[in-house]
């Protein structure tokens, strides 16, 4: 009986892709949607592996794959009420930045305090942010939270400078001009 319904299943999305399948250009052959992810610009022999160990072969399956889960950002809280192992999102103002050139991880530190507590920050491998952040800037900011010796810390927060009467992120306002640093060409599907 499951075997009958999983094969209906199966008929029923080769139909819908055929109705959905662009005709081929003359000289083309097969459509758009049977093309291999490989044919994307800048997806390269390991991406395709991934890709492929999560039985993504062609662009049609790209298009019906869905992420496992996702995890929804919550609305703005003080940073004495951020939660350990959650994302989300904290504003305060840049207190304290330093900048540590070691190798192998460079990084850049900023510590925010909002009145109720202090969230130390971290960016690996992002000296460009010591002209972008400074003591004194007013900066909403989102990502994983960690303790840290009791103290709550982010690494490699997505960031946005904001003015001081900026109305609090809630469930219904997206974060707009977000910045984050560059980490790489991969393929990466992220919620704001």
């Amino acid at each position: 009986m499951r075997q009958a319904s999983e094969e209906e299943a199966r008929s029923q999305k080769t139909e819908v892709r055929r109705e959905l399948s662009p005709q081929p250009s003359p000289g083309v052959k097969g459509s758009l949607l049977e093309r291999g992810i490989g044919t994307i610009e800048g997806v390269g022999a390991a991406k395709v592996k991934e890709f492929e160990a999560r039985g993504v072969r062609t662009l049609g399956d790209l298009l019906e794959y869905f992420p496992r889960s996702y995890q929804q950002e919550r609305s703005e809280r003080p940073i004495d009420q951020l939660v350990a192992d959650q994302i989300q999102i904290a504003r305060g103002e840049v207190v304290a930045v330093d900048y540590i050139p070691m190798r192998p991880r460079p990084r850049f530190e900023a510590t925010l305090s909002d009145g109720s507590g202090k969230l130390a920050l971290v960016w690996f491998n992002s000296s460009f942010l010591r002209k972008a952040i400074y003591p004194g800037k007013l900066l909403r900011v989102s990502g994983r939270v960690k303790f840290f010796r009791g103290i709550p810390s982010m690494a490699q927060p997505k960031w946005q400078e904001v003015d001081a009467d900026a109305e609090p992120v809630g469930e219904e306002v997206q974060l707009d001009n977000v910045q984050r640093p560059a980490s790489g060409a991969a393929l990466s599907l992220q919620r704001l």
